[in-house]
């Protein structure tokens, strides 16, 4: 609970995972921790359980603030009151919060213990999964999604360009992928020196083994699985046999948070790549040709104006049917 000039300004509340040891020990830690990032107070107020440790508290908070900061354990008044009402709200947040955090546990923690028992493997913290863009075989993209003890790790996401696949076909754009990742990581390149514990792409056996092969070809053995959508079966190098999962299974719905973030990445890459290249991309549509591409362009000025024109705009071009403007909408946006 902050107070500056006598006002409340804020109550913010903080769950700490895995907590062992006497209250003045975690508050102590907390509070040390806290203030690496936060302005520095004149007067902290706590609990009486911290009078063994308030003095050593204090005498650390002066030496990383370079001044004194007074620790106060209050046994009645209004500073008292605070640390009352402060205490009742971490209370009710923790109450309402068990449903939550458990919620939350077993998304992530729970949820790789079971997956690195499916994979055979010791633990698993980093997942990498990739998917692939295109549309009739053009701007072949893919996407490298990272999550770190469960959570998606942003910062960590990567781009590719397909260079050497001509065409519409998966299994090779996979491939280069794949090996370019992994020559990245064998030569400690910056931001692809992070060895993954586990690779997770969008497929079915197929797709597997071209993965493993890609990997193998490069000199690395990183376990890889695949996630086959229409029935969402996972499988594994060890079996030719997939692993059906119930769908409330929260090792499934990890994976499943996995390749969906991967398809979401590509997608948006493969469609910004698309704004960029949108005269091409008019000239590709089945019965588009320099006439209409040219009226389009009339019309809406910019590749920005044209990407962002709903069905019924695009009819409005003279000699574009609602049909025709559906087909050209659906072309523009839609990947794979």
């Amino acid at each position: 609970m902050k107070i500056r000039g006598g006002k409340n300004v804020g109550q913010f509340n903080y769950h700490v995972d895995d907590a062992v040891g006497e209250d003045s020990e975690l508050v102590s830690s907390f509070i040390c921790s806290y203030y690496q990032k936060e302005e520095f107070p004149k007067e902290i107020i706590v609990d009486d359980y911290m009078s063994s440790s308030s003095e050593v508290l204090s005498q650390y908070l002066a030496n990383v603030s370079s001044k004194k900061i007074k620790i106060t354990i209050p046994i009645k008044g209004i500073k008292k009151q605070l640390l009352n009402n402060a205490f009742e709200n971490a209370k009710e947040y923790a109450f309402n919060s068990r449903d939550r955090i458990e919620r939350h546990k077993r998304l992530t923690t729970d949820a790789l213990k079971e997956l690195a028992d499916i994979c055979k493997l010791d633990n698993i913290f980093r997942i990498e999964g990739y998917d692939i863009s295109n549309i009739s075989g053009t701007n072949n993209v893919a996407s490298m999604v990272v999550f770190e003890d469960g959570e998606p790790a942003k910062k960590e996401y990567r781009k590719f360009k397909i260079k050497t696949v001509e065409g519409a076909d998966d299994f090779a754009s996979m491939k280069e992928t794949l090996q370019r990742r992994i020559t990245s990581l064998v030569e400690k390149q910056t931001n692809f020196d992070k060895r993954p514990d586990l690779i997770v792409i969008d497929g079915g056996l197929g797709q597997l083994h071209k993965a493993y092969e890609a990997i193998k070809e490069a000199g690395e053995d990183i376990p890889v699985i695949s996630l086959a959508k229409k029935d969402e079966e996972i499988y594994t190098v060890l079996t030719n046999v997939p692993i059906r999962l119930e769908k409330n299974n929260y090792a499934l719905r990890l994976l499943e948070r996995v390749r969906d973030e991967a398809h979401r990445f590509a997608v948006l890459y493969h469609r910004n790549l698309r704004r960029k290249s949108l005269k091409s991309v008019l000239f590709e549509i089945e019965g588009v040709g320099k006439v209409l591409s040219a009226r389009i362009w009339k019309k809406f000025k910019t590749k920005e104006n044209i990407f962002s024109a709903s069905p019924s705009e695009l009819a409005e071009v003279e000699g574009i049917s609602q049909k025709k403007a559906l087909q050209i909408y659906n072309n523009i946006h839609e990947g794979h």
